[in-house]
């Protein structure tokens, strides 16, 4: 019998907020303190609820862009960030 790779456990917002604002101090090479709340740019709840599976729905692929201290972040389904800058 087959079995289905058990899926991976969804990202917390607190640990999305953590490896956003360290993805763009290591790019800033500034202190995580030195950034402004991530909460000016985007709301990082709503982005978690953009990829939790509902009871009808999962929702393993996909991705969101926004820009955080002139730097264009995407985050996926997996809680991957990636961070370039806008300029």
């Amino acid at each position: 019998m087959a079995t289905s790779p058990k899926p991976q456990s969804p990202i917390t917002t607190d640990e999305l907020c953590r490896r956003i604002v360290e993805a763009v101090a290591a790019h800033e090479q500034c202190d995580v303190t030195d950034l402004p709340p991530l909460y000016n740019a985007v709301e990082p709840d709503a982005v978690c609820k953009l990829f939790a599976s509902t009871a009808t729905h999962n929702r393993p692929t996909g991705q969101v862009t926004f820009t955080y201290c002139e730097h264009r972040v995407t985050v996926d389904a997996s809680g991957s960030v990636s961070v370039e800058p806008t300029g």
